[in-house]
């Protein structure tokens, strides 16, 4: 007798929870009609992982390995499922080969494995792991050849959320902040109400490689100078940010301080290692007080020079910085 002959059909209602998250693994049901979606609570807020629909299925992992249910299958639709009870599951597995259960079971381990070595309570730096798979999925979408490779802000964080068990406001922290570099760009689809993030597949690809080599204390054993040049980095990609468009101004320290505040939230004086730099570099002159005179053509000229050698280490330090906020939320 076949498996769906000892099934029943079973409705749910838009809203109706049909398991949660830690449940006994009691039976495994196929969507017919409907669609549901998957959540998972991070610290008691609900994060959805994914959304399921016609044929689909879903609780078969826990009938596996005889565990509670990992996440909370919610119906957003009316929904009908075939419900195929534990019984009936076991019955027809002990039919599967030996070889073929002990594959399958192996799959379903080291998916749970990959979702736990991707979880920010691992010990590992979390918005590393996301530029790591970021890389990834650039790799999957590529299929033209080109460098730039476009997906949805959408997509990429529903897969990170998946992936790394966190928040989406906390994998968009991590994307915004990429956003500010060079290795991402967006533009707004009205068509698909999303942001397209084009992505610089061969650049992300070394900077992915680059965090690889930062321990969990985040400093990175090949630069010893690396953080005062990513200082002056940064300070000279907010001044060209916040003056864009000008070639020489003439203005005050407190003007420059309030800009910096209101455009990135940074104070003046956490800059001040760098200012004597771009002094010998002719880009900034004045003391401050009688007004402070800056040459924006060096300037860009300078962050020209820079950006080799200074990016890598200013992007990872500010997404470690993050990364560190983000863990302190969670814990």
């Amino acid at each position: 007798m076949e498996v769906l002959e000892l099934s029943e059909l079973v409705d749910f209602k838009p809203g109706e929870v049909i398991f949660s998250e830690g449940d006994p693994g009691d039976c495994m049901y196929i969507v017919r009609r409907g669609e549901i979606e998957v959540i998972k609570h991070v610290n008691g807020e609900p994060v959805i992982i994914t959304r399921m629909g016609p044929d689909q299925i879903f609780g078969e992992m826990a009938l596996v390995e005889q565990r509670s249910r990992s996440a909370t299958i919610r119906a957003i639709t009316d929904v009908e499922c075939q419900l195929i009870g534990g019984e009936v599951f076991r019955r027809k597995w002990a039919e599967v080969p030996a070889w073929m259960q002990d594959l399958y079971g192996l799959v379903v381990e080291r998916l749970r494995v990959t979702t736990r070595k991707y979880n920010p309570h691992s010990g590992r730096i979390p918005g590393f792991q996301i530029v790591e798979l970021l890389s990834m999925l650039a790799r999957e979408a590529e299929a033209t050849g080109e460098a730039d490779v476009s997906m949805p802000m959408k997509m990429i964080i529903t897969r990170m959320t998946y992936m790394f068990d966190i928040p989406k406001v906390h994998v968009r922290m991590i994307l915004d902040l990429l956003l500010e570099s060079s290795l991402l760009t967006s533009e707004f689809d009205a068509s698909q109400e999303d942001k397209i993030v084009s992505v610089d597949l061969p650049n992300l690809e070394k900077f992915s490689r680059y965090v690889r080599k930062i321990d969990a204390s985040g400093r990175d054993a090949g630069e010893s100078t690396g953080n005062a040049q990513a200082e002056e980095y940064e300070f000279l990609k907010l001044l060209n940010q916040v003056y864009k468009g000008q070639a020489k101004i003439s203005t005050s320290d407190e003007e420059i301080a309030e800009r910096l505040n209101t455009r990135a939230g940074k104070s003046l004086s956490s800059f001040r290692r760098a200012i004597p730099t771009i002094v010998e570099a002719g880009i900034w002159s004045g003391d401050g007080k009688s007004g402070v005179e800056i040459n924006l053509d060096k300037l860009r000229e300078r962050l020209a020079m820079l950006e080799q050698k200074s990016e890598f280490p200013w992007l990872s330090g500010r997404i470690l910085a993050l990364s560190h906020e983000v863990a302190d939320t969670l814990a």
